[in-house]
């Protein structure tokens, strides 16, 4: 409280600023000997690192800024791939897991899988040997599941 009124008027005592709107802290100390409103509404920070979200936000009744940054997803399980960005501007968490393609189609190998890192689904997929020279045949399979042709040749 802070009152106002000199010599021979009678102060008149008015509250000081004791609540801000969200988003902002309050500062300065109001102990009723002054004459005039020493607290002021300063803006919090409202915002994050990259990777990172806004977990809280400043109530407006705080006298510090306790703005609440929490680290987004940076990694997934083996066999999937980070999708989403999180700029620091977000109240929750952007970034999410989604399944990495698993095999190729029949007559393919892949070359490359998922590690849980990536932002994109790395499989690339190779044909897989489709004949033999002269006097070999094909021998085993081919069927998308692996990381190599697996298709050999064997001498007649």
């Amino acid at each position: 409280m802070y009152c106002v009124g000199k010599g021979f008027q009678s102060p008149v005592c008015t509250a000081c600023t004791s609540r801000c709107n969200v988003g902002f802290f309050l500062d300065g100390s109001c102990d009723g000997e002054g004459d005039e409103n020493e607290v002021s509404c300063v803006a919090c920070d409202n915002e994050c690192e990259d990777g990172q979200y806004l977990s809280k936000m400043c109530s407006g009744t705080g006298s510090e800024d306790d703005t609440t940054c929490i680290d987004c997803r940076s990694e997934c399980n083996e066999d999937e791939y980070l999708v989403g960005e999180c700029d620091g501007t977000g109240s929750h968490d952007a970034v999410y897991c989604q399944k990495c393609q698993m095999i190729c189609m029949e007559g393919q190998y892949y070359s490359e899988r998922c590690d849980g890192t990536t932002t994109t689904d790395p499989i690339k997929c190779f044909d897989c040997t489709t004949s033999c020279d002269d006097g070999y045949f094909m021998q085993g399979v081919c069927d998308g599941l692996g990381d190599s042709d697996e298709i050999g040749r064997a001498h007649v």
